[in-house]
């Protein structure tokens, strides 16, 4: 998902995470990190037995965030589905 700052990006991908985490609730956590703050926290996860997937979400999109570690975690796994953020310019979007 890409859009400017402030755009909703990272609360459309933590309710993906809510969506799934109902839908799917016998799904095995793997890779799981998550930061809570005030009425709001950062999540990635990767979450297994999906429909048969391995889903991978990372709702940092921002220059210097873990996004492209997560990425690479991802990609290493064979994450079938990735669910992330990016900015619509500047380098996370490369």
């Amino acid at each position: 998902m890409q859009g400017p700052a402030n755009s909703g990006k990272s609360s459309t991908i933590k309710e993906i995470f809510e969506i799934l985490n109902i839908k799917y609730p016998n799904y095995i956590k793997k890779n799981y990190f998550s930061d809570y703050f005030p009425n709001q926290y950062d999540i990635k996860i990767e979450m297994q037995n999906v429909n048969g997937f391995l889903v991978g979400i990372e709702n940092q999109g921002d220059p210097n965030s873990r996004l492209e570690e997560s990425l690479n975690e991802f990609e290493q796994h064979n994450s079938g589905i990735i669910f992330c953020v990016a900015r619509t310019r500047d380098m996370t979007v490369q």
